[in-house]
Order: C-alpha cells, then sequence, then structure tokens
C-alpha cells in the first residue's frame, strides 16, 4: 500500500514539474490553460502544486492544447527540474 501510495506522489510530482515547463515552453499562463479548460484558474494551480491532477479526459485536452503527446506530461526527466523554479518568476503562471 505504502508503495503504491509513493509511485502516485511520483507521478503526480513528474506530472506537475512537466506541466509547468510545457505551459512555459508554449509561453502559455495558468489562466489561459484553465480558460481553454474550461476551468478556474485555482484547479490548475491545484496541479501545478500537486495538491490533485486532472482526470483522462482533462488530460487529453491538456496535451492537446500543449501539443504534446499525454506520455510527454509523465516522463521523469530530471532535466525539467528546474522548469518549475522558472515558472514561478513569470507573472500569473504560478499563484
Amino acid at each position: 500500500m505504502n508503495a503504491s501510495r509513493n509511485r502516485a506522489q511520483d507521478s503526480q510530482h513528474i506530472f506537475a514539474r512537466n506541466l509547468g515547463h510545457w505551459l512555459n515552453e508554449r509561453g502559455i499562463t495558468q489562466s489561459d490553460l484553465a480558460r481553454r479548460l474550461g476551468k478556474g484558474p485555482p484547479v490548475v494551480s491545484q496541479w501545478l502544486h500537486e495538491r490533485s491532477g486532472p482526470d483522462l479526459a482533462t488530460l487529453g485536452k491538456i496535451a492537446k492544447i500543449l501539443a504534446v503527446p499525454i506520455v510527454e506530461l509523465f516522463r521523469d526527466d530530471e532535466k525539467r527540474s528546474g522548469a518549475r523554479t522558472k515558472l514561478t518568476s513569470r507573472a500569473g503562471c504560478i499563484n
């Protein structure tokens, strides 16, 4: 049970880091993504802060908006570990 929880937390961390990376790469703000998904900005903020994650249907929409395969949102690429830090300096991307 504990290993399962750790994998879920790892996946959530990887998703948040990659979402931040791709938002930054595409010049899309948190508010822009939320609007395009028909959600409020707090929902996207929760994803970026690893408090929750999107459902499968929303994942597909996110990938389409960012023009990346869904697998890119879960790639464990440590080179992207600084993406979240860079995003915090861009106004409107992370609350």
